[in-house]
């Protein structure tokens, strides 16, 4: 693979295999601008400020899923806060 992923390839395989490559760089879906390798995207998530996730509150009820960015601004208003 010319990714570095340390496969070999052979040619009527290669696109099936680019399409799976961990080594294959991503735009993050998220829309923060982003790009990554398919096997780090996971770790970016975790830190991506454009990455929705749970209100802290979630268990009390509170089904909002802010962007991180947003979370300060949630819990201002969160009606379970």
């Amino acid at each position: 693979c010319d990714l570095g992923c340390g496969c070999t390839i052979i040619r009527k395989d290669f696109q099936a295999h680019r399409d799976g490559c961990d080594y294959v760089v991503l735009t993050c879906p998220n829309g923060c601008g982003e790009s990554h390798r398919r096997d780090t995207m996971q770790a970016h998530f975790a830190q991506c400020w454009m990455q929705p996730i749970p209100c802290e509150r979630a268990c009390f009820g509170c089904e909002v899923l802010p962007l991180r960015r947003d979370v300060a601004e949630h819990d201002a208003v969160c009606e379970y806060g």
